[in-house]
């Protein structure tokens, strides 16, 4: 049985990591979901937004609840993207960031 899809699932995800966040942040996200994360980060979901959530096509965007929240929590902070396709490619940087950031306070 399928209850969404993939897209779904990474924007549930970003919304859900980004509400984590308590002030505005600079986040790089390493994720494979080119779709997802360009849109969000080039801005073309503001786009949407001011089109009323429909594309310049005026077709309505899927996941329009979800987006909404998605570019709600976003806009707090600013987001990059690194397309990733290999499992664990930056682990050891990005374990090392926290550590960092741990030490600091």
């Amino acid at each position: 049985m399928c209850y969404g899809t993939l897209n779904l699932a990474y924007i549930l995800a970003l919304t859900d990591s980004l509400n984590l966040l308590t002030k505005r942040c600079v986040v790089t996200i390493f994720a494979n979901n080119d779709y997802v994360c360009e849109n969000l980060c080039n801005g073309r979901v503001n786009e949407w937004r001011l089109n009323g959530w429909h594309t310049a096509k005026m077709e309505p965007i899927a996941n329009t609840d979800e987006w909404r929240e998605l570019f709600k929590v976003a806009s707090n902070h600013e987001l990059h993207f690194v397309h990733s396709n290999e499992r664990n490619l930056y682990s050891k940087d990005i374990q090392k960031a926290i550590k960092e950031v741990r030490d600091r306070g």
